[in-house]
């Protein structure tokens, strides 16, 4: 796997626009999950069939983004929207990471009985 700190160089050395615009391919993969598959707007008439899934790893890098570009996000308004839409599936996602981790946890604790 990646490593956080390799992840914030990269991203550190993103452009807002950049940043912003991958944001934005996360909200939407992440809003979305099993149901629509992502197609960028510029191949929209080519639709893929690969399915995207909101994982560990789209919530990492959507925390890192938003924790290194925090302040142009909240100073404009697109940025502030983004956000909004963001809160819930990164909330839901959260929840069930939680909830697979506990239920490992009380697993791996019976076992050990």
């Amino acid at each position: 796997g990646v490593r956080t700190p390799d992840l914030e160089a990269v991203f550190c050395s993103l452009p807002f626009h950049a940043a912003y615009h991958l944001l934005e391919r996360i909200a939407h993969t992440m809003s979305a999950g099993e149901k629509v598959p992502f197609v960028p707007l510029e191949h929209a008439g080519a639709a893929s069939t690969r399915r995207v899934t909101c994982d560990e790893h789209l919530m990492r890098c959507a925390s890192l983004l938003v924790r290194l570009h925090r302040t142009p996000l909240v100073s404009s308004s697109r940025g502030t929207a983004l956000l909004k839409w963001m809160r819930e599936p990164l909330r839901s996602g959260a929840r069930h990471m939680r909830d697979m981790a506990t239920f490992n946890m009380m697993a791996i604790e019976r076992l050990l009985k």
